[in-house]
């Protein structure tokens, strides 16, 4: 069971649909902490900030830098003074002249950073790393109903976070930055989670008029100096029926939508979380922090008592290089040449700060042998850890909070601390850098130099009536000089230059190129843009591409690893926020059935749990390597006994048709195998069907008629919710079905017994029916072939022997007729005429009737 210390490190976000309810110094009160106090905390957090401060700003500018390439602003400048890089051509159009091929900027970008980034991320992002929920006890009942239902949980929790995209973006950040981190925790939201709507009551002011009370019938009208009776059954009305008008508060009926919670996962970059970078794990940092920019608006509906303290623009106090850390937080997502932009100095920054319980030793009041202590009053009343929330230097709230179970890292490498390098794009953009340059030397060569470079002299020659002048061939083409007397040879005034390109420039790229996608890891397979050199066959290409998937399996392992911790801290909030979740459920439709609700069960989830990554082999498979795998199942059946076996079940059939990417086709048991999974639904959820017959009277054996005149019945037995239909259903991909499914959910033998016994019988009777049903179809098929088959013609001598016979047969009968009439034998003597005479007389019957 949860115990309240543990209760103690469920999070649950601060929104505008979960508004702080008190403010930040009535909050801190509550918790027995003074403003010394809390000003001490703030100290505690901002020495350790301070601490590790240069080696974060050394970080920075690479991350700036590796993003700007990846967005394609390649162009950069320098600033010493802010420590960043900038959009150099942007810069200049904005403050230069627009002539900005003068200077040559006007290049053509080769982004092969995001080119490499994008091959990198769609490896990585073929599926959800999966996690498998496995009970801690084992031989806990409690616990193993956890595992099921958490495993579902997860799913329902992965559908809601939109996974496939969150799994993108953190395949992006391990790019980058080569880490990520996802924050967990519960997220009351009603626009996202939804609303639980209640019955609910409200009073309203109105205005009556002067009006007329019947107490016959209890009915209001509108005072008329005429109205002497009352409308509805015509009673008189008297003085103290007249009721004077005014204002009433009556009540109304309505629907109050409470916002409902869920669990939600945040996926940050490195340059949004500020933790002790030489930390190996986030067990061993003493504080993490989240500084990111937010509306006014938003922070203030948050901490609607706080409204006073939140300014636009106010930075996070807790940071030395908070201004810095802002300015490049904002040229990371500006696409503006300009350093900054309004609207995002506007915004406030909103800090967040988790402190570990170690931290606590830090502070300057440590004495444990004093109880009254700050020491041994965080270790006492936030046992577990705590957290800050911040707006510039104000407080905004503290609370009880656990860092770890709230957040998960995921590095690219180990033991090289919270921000290893190097990243995958660390690698990638010297090369890309190095490829631009060469690419603008040769990209120079062919527009200016590659036809020539012709001058001549200004002096002699009309250049403006020469320049753009056409030079027919085949003509004499007139070159314009200015007058004087200056009689220079034509050939010595004007001159064309000829330059030289080393043409092993142009293999140098493709080397560049080469050289660049060995060191990142990232083959040409993998990109879909060719094959290593020398490599053509189809079978080497396969081979160099899984090389190079054997190399991404490591970034894959991080991800399973990472995402199984924030599997654990999901199930963790979740069990500690349950009844502001609700129900859970994903709304699945199996094999073309009805639309149907699988619920996640809020009690079942009591126990203990572990999750850990799925032991797999590799990345996931691409969807196109899954139709290829299909595709060749579907190939040689015949001949293949373990094919044969896998086509046999019809979930096969179903999925492979769902696989190959085409819509329409079904596979032909598709929707037999529907109706028999609904079928199992009903047996496992509704009631038997009562069987109910009219009861006789005693005396007449009529049926009894109660006094509404309706036969009066009684239940003689019951019989399953569904049943199958000899008529349309089909027996074998019903029996195969039904195996399957009772393979695969053997727990419900123990778990629904009812329903699992229900199955069973139900089973028996599709056997029995399929017996029924081919006995039919047999004599069915006799009777046809019989009907079919060509008559015998008679033969003539046969008939005539059969004639003759019967003739035969006649007189023996008639002679043994005459022998009847006669005196019967005496006894003991006559057995010998007994047996000759019952041979004469089956003789006789056999001629009569043909000889049959």
């Amino acid at each position: 069971m949860i115990t309240d210390q543990e209760q103690v490190g469920a999070a649950v976000d601060q929104t505008p649909d979960n508004p702080s309810p008190v403010t930040g110094e009535q909050q801190v009160q509550q918790a027995g902490l003074s403003e010394d106090d809390k000003t001490a905390i703030v100290q505690l957090i901002q020495s350790y900030r301070q601490g590790w401060s240069p080696d974060r700003l050394l970080r920075f500018p690479g991350w700036l830098k590796n993003i700007q390439f990846f967005k394609g602003t390649q162009i950069l400048g320098w600033d010493p003074a802010q420590n960043v890089y900038f959009d150099a051509l942007g810069w200049y159009r904005q403050n230069g002249s627009s002539d900005t091929d003068d200077i040559g900027l006007e290049k053509y970008i080769n982004n092969i950073t995001e080119m490499f980034g994008t091959a990198y991320i769609a490896a990585l992002s073929r599926g959800i790393p999966p996690t498998v929920v496995k009970p801690e006890d084992a031989a806990n009942l409690t616990d193993t109903t956890t595992a099921k239902a958490a495993q579902q949980a997860i799913s329902v929790i992965e559908r809601m976070n939109d996974a496939p995209s969150m799994v993108r973006y953190e395949n992006w950040c391990l790019y980058i930055f080569g880490c990520y981190f996802k924050h967990t925790r519960l997220v009351i939201d009603g626009e996202w989670a939804g609303y639980e709507e209640m019955p609910d009551v409200e009073e309203v002011e109105i205005n009556l008029p002067d009006r007329l009370h019947c107490k016959a019938c209890d009915k209001d009208v509108t005072a008329d100096d005429n109205l002497t009776n009352c409308p509805s059954c015509q009673e008189p009305y008297g003085p103290e029926d007249f009721y004077e008008g005014g204002p009433d508060i009556q009540m109304r009926a309505k629907i109050k939508r409470i916002p409902k919670g869920m669990v939600k996962w945040t996926v940050y970059g490195a340059d949004m979380v500020d933790t002790d970078p030489k930390a190996k794990t986030l067990r061993e940092t003493p504080l993490l922090a989240l500084d990111m920019e937010v509306d006014v608006g938003w922070l203030r509906a948050t901490f609607s008592q706080e409204i006073d303290k939140i300014t636009e623009g106010a930075l996070s106090a807790t940071s030395t290089n908070a201004s810095y850390e802002r300015l490049v937080r904002n040229l990371i997502i500006s696409k503006s040449g300009a350093y900054t932009s309004d609207t995002f100095q506007q915004q406030p920054t909103y800090s967040q700060i988790w402190v570990q319980p170690f931290a606590y030793y830090r502070l300057q009041d440590n004495d444990l042998k004093n109880p009254n202590s700050l020491l041994c009053r965080l270790l006492k009343d936030y046992e577990l850890g705590m957290k800050v929330m911040m707006c510039g230097d104000n407080v905004l709230a503290i609370e009880p909070a656990q860092l770890t179970k709230e957040w998960s890292h995921c590095p690219l490498h180990d033991g090289l601390g919270m921000y290893p390098q190097p990243s995958p794009a660390d690698k990638v953009v010297p090369f890309n850098e190095a490829f631009n340059n060469i690419s603008f030397i040769v990209d120079d060569y062919m527009e200016r130099a590659s036809a020539g470079l012709t001058v001549m002299d200004g002096r002699r020659l009309d250049i403006e009536a020469v320049n753009g002048k056409r030079l027919l061939p085949g003509q004499v083409n007139n070159v314009p000089s200015k007058p004087g007397n200056d009689n220079t040879p034509l050939d010595q005034l004007m001159h064309t230059f000829e330059f030289f390109l080393e043409p092993r420039v142009f293999d140098y790229l493709q080397q560049k190129m080469m050289y660049c996608q060995n060191i990142a890891g990232i083959t040409p397979e993998m990109m879909g843009v060719g094959t290593h050199p020398g490599v053509e066959t189809a079978g080497g290409q396969k081979q160099q591409l899984n090389q190079g998937e054997e190399k991404l399996g490591v970034a894959w392992q991080k991800l399973k690893a990472e995402h199984a911790q924030a599997s654990d801290n999901a199930l963790y909030c979740l069990q500690h926020n349950r009844d502001k979740v609700g129900d859970l459920w994903d709304v699945i439709q199996e094999n073309g059935s009805e639309f149907r609700n699988n619920y996640v069960q809020m009690s079942e989830l009591e126990g203990r749990v572990r999750v850990m990554p799925e032991i797999d082999e590799g990345l996931p498979r691409s969807p196109e390597q899954i139709r290829q795998w299909a595709e060749s199942m579907s190939e040689d059946v015949k001949d293949n006994p373990v094919k044969q076996a896998f086509w046999d079940l019809p979930s096969n059939q179903d999925w492979y048709f769902s696989t190959i990417g085409v819509d329409g086709p079904k596979s032909p048991d598709a929707a037999m195998r529907a109706c028999v999974l609904q079928d199992i639904r009903q047996l496992l959820e509704e009631p038997a069907v009562p069987i109910m017959q009219a009861v006789p009277d005693p005396n007449t054996g009529q049926p009894q008629v109660g006094q509404d005149g309706q036969p009066i019945t009684q239940q003689t037995g019951s019989r399953l919710p569904v049943e199958p239909d000899k008529r349309f259903y089909d027996f074998p991909v019903l029996k195969a079905t039904v195996k399957e499914f009772m393979q695969s959910n053997r727990d419900l033998r123990k778990d629904n017994p009812q329903g699992w016994q229900w199955i069973e019988q139900y089973y028996d009777m599709a056997e029995q029916m399929e017996t029924q049903v081919n006995s039919e179809d047999a004599q069915r098929k006799a009777t046809v072939m019989q009907a079919g088959a060509p008559k015998p013609q008679p033969n003539p001598l046969a008939q005539t022997a059969q004639q003759e016979a019967v003739k035969d047969g006649a007189a023996a009968a008639q002679a043994l007729l005459k022998i009847g009439e006669g005196p019967l034998l005496e006894k003991g003597t006559g057995g010998s005429n007994v047996t000759a005479l019952k041979e004469l007389l089956d003789t006789a019957l056999k001629s009569l009737s043909g000889g049959k």
